[in-house]
């Protein structure tokens, strides 16, 4: 086969011949005239390239992908029938992702296996994310990385950091294994077979400090609080000064009632809104 770019009017076109003759004498070859989409002679001697290249490593090749952007519909289906190519199965964009898995943190919740706290959280960290590779002008799944993982690591904790009120980027290791759950659920659809995001350990580890015990004021604040209702108030027997369980009843203890007109210590504050 053989192929040459010529222009015609405004726009170059790929012209040339195919197949090969039975004998000689035999008859002319298919004649091919194929619109190149484009007025620019120096795009079109690219195409031109490409195409001479694609159709010579055959079907498996990764330039019809490429191709199949750039050519005119017609011109492309024509030239990727030469070789057999045949186009691969659309691949499945971060977006359509994202849906399925809010679609079944939804079914979890309706079943109780799940706060709407929770999946409000999932949804921040998802939402965050999609805001990153539409940054990075990434679509498919296929293509988010380790790299690209870790890059949107460094990204969400300079927007935290950039924060009037940050407290620090802890929250970046809940966001990676909401990431790493939500690629999991992929991988259990079989829409993957790689995780691509590594866990930073666990989310609430703090290598400096660790579990803090309740304060004995603080104790004291449950107990008032819980009134009649013992079961809202359960410590643990393994401290005299405090404790660091305590089972707070959502219904019967809020936290706007402990901390109104005194300060709550942090520990005690982040126990309550867990609960």
């Amino acid at each position: 086969m053989t192929f040459f770019v010529k222009k015609r009017g405004k726009t170059y076109r790929l012209e040339g011949r195919v197949g090969e003759r039975a004998r000689r004498g035999g008859g002319e070859r298919e004649r091919f005239r194929l619109s190149l989409g484009t007025g620019n002679g120096e795009a079109a001697q690219i195409c031109h390239s490409k195409i001479e290249r694609a159709l010579a490593e055959g079907r498996t090749s990764p330039l019809w992908r490429e191709l199949k952007a750039l050519l005119p519909p017609d011109t492309f289906e024509k030239l990727s029938n030469l070789c057999g190519y045949v186009a691969e199965a659309p691949r499945l964009t971060w977006q359509e992702l994202s849906d399925k898995f809010t679609a079944w943190l939804t079914q979890r919740v309706a079943i109780g296996k799940l706060r709407d706290s929770t999946k409000a959280r999932y949804l921040q960290t998802t939402k965050s994310f999609g805001a990153f590779l539409t940054e990075r002008g990434i679509v498919g799944i296929d293509d988010v990385t380790r790299s690209v993982v870790e890059d949107f690591k460094a990204w969400r904790l300079k927007s935290v950091l950039a924060k009037k009120f940050s407290r620090g980027g802890h929250g970046v290791v809940l966001d990676t294994a909401i990431l790493h759950r939500a690629f999991a659920y992929a991988i259990e659809c079989e829409l993957l077979t790689r995780n691509p995001v590594r866990l930073d350990g666990r989310p609430g580890d703090d290598p400096e400090r660790g579990a803090q015990p309740f304060k004995g004021d603080e104790l004291q604040k449950l107990r008032q609080a819980a009134g009649a209702d013992l079961l809202a108030f359960l410590p643990d027997n393994g401290h005299a000064a405090g404790t660091t369980k305590a089972r707070v009843l959502e219904n019967n203890l809020k936290i706007k009632d402990l901390v109104a007109g005194e300060p709550v210590s942090r520990n005690l504050r982040a126990h309550l809104c867990f609960q």
